[in-house]
């Protein structure tokens, strides 16, 4: 686990759990999270998720599809099932966006779907709808 935080602006920053099993991708995201004020804890695959998930909550969860392990929607269908994190924002953090894959996704109890590769200003709209930036303290 590599964990990430912000600037102390003297409220607690919102924290997003990134999981994917591409490192390189997980540190891109970390840092463009630390950009726009959010800070983030990073696992590399589902499993790991799961029991960060049993001892911690988080304000997003960006998952990946594609991993070796466990799949993304199988750890969002755990996350949804066995943990009850009904309220938990997953958004599926995929290379593969096409309007069948999507119908799929949010099948499966993703809240919504980022195209891979992200950038800088999709990730802010997406936090800022997730938590505003006048949102209070965790």
């Amino acid at each position: 686990m590599n964990g990430n935080t912000a600037v102390n602006t003297g409220a607690a920053a919102p924290v997003a759990l990134i999981v994917d099993d591409n490192a390189v991708n997980r540190s891109v995201t970390g840092h463009m999270l630390r950009k726009i004020g959010w800070s983030s804890v990073q696992v590399e695959s589902g499993s790991l998720a799961l029991e960060l998930l049993r001892e911690r909550s988080f304000d997003l969860l960006l998952l990946d599809l594609r991993m070796q392990d466990m799949d993304g929607e199988e750890t969002c269908r755990r996350i949804r099932s066995e943990l009850g994190l009904k309220h938990l924002k997953v958004v599926a953090y995929t290379a593969h966006g096409m309007e069948d894959d999507r119908e799929r996704i949010l099948a499966a109890g993703f809240d919504r779907m980022l195209i891979k590769p992200i950038f800088l200003d999709d990730l802010r709209a997406l936090c800022s709808a997730i938590r505003p930036p006048d949102a209070p303290g965790r």
